[in-house]
């Protein structure tokens, strides 16, 4: 009988350190949790900051110690060039997923499409089907991809020759 008790003490102290092991590990993911929600609204922030960038600068006309002139257009090209990167790469990432398959495709399977190829990353904050659908409206504008309603639920498929 001894043993067992002894065994009991040694389980119930066993359970208790895996409690507390438990509550601390839930303790740090809700910190951490807290601190993801922290950076991605930082991350929110910062992003419009970037894409306003030049009516920002545009109002710091008045200060005497910027040349504005020079910074503005710093910052132009290369939000434009970054814009027009991520357009470009968004384009191919679409013509991919289209040529993989024969079939039309909503955003939302091409969407899946280019997650799975690793394509392309969607950033936090972007409606990567509103993103979608605005590049494959642009790509059938320039009869690129041809676009269908089937069971009223727009579709993409790629223009074969």
């Amino acid at each position: 009988m001894v043993v067992l008790r002894e065994n009991d003490d040694e389980r119930s102290a066993e359970s208790t350190f895996v409690r507390e092991v438990v509550q601390r590990a839930e303790a740090k993911l809700a910190q951490l949790q807290v601190r993801k929600k922290h950076i991605h609204s930082r991350m929110q922030a910062l992003r419009y900051l970037v894409t306003h960038a030049e009516a920002n600068y545009g109002r710091a006309a008045e200060s005497p110690f910027v040349n504005t002139d020079t910074v503005q257009k710093d910052v132009s090209t290369s939000i434009e060039r970054n814009r027009l990167q991520r357009q470009s790469q968004l384009r191919r990432a679409c013509r991919i997923a289209l040529m993989e398959t024969d079939q039309p495709q909503s955003c939302a399977q091409i969407y899946e499409r280019i997650q799975k190829r690793g394509s392309m990353s969607f950033g936090l904050n972007d409606d990567a089907l509103h993103v979608l659908s605005v590049q494959l409206r642009a790509m059938a504008t320039n009869s690129e991809v041809v676009c269908c309603v089937i069971n009223g639920e727009t579709r993409w498929q790629w223009k074969r020759e």
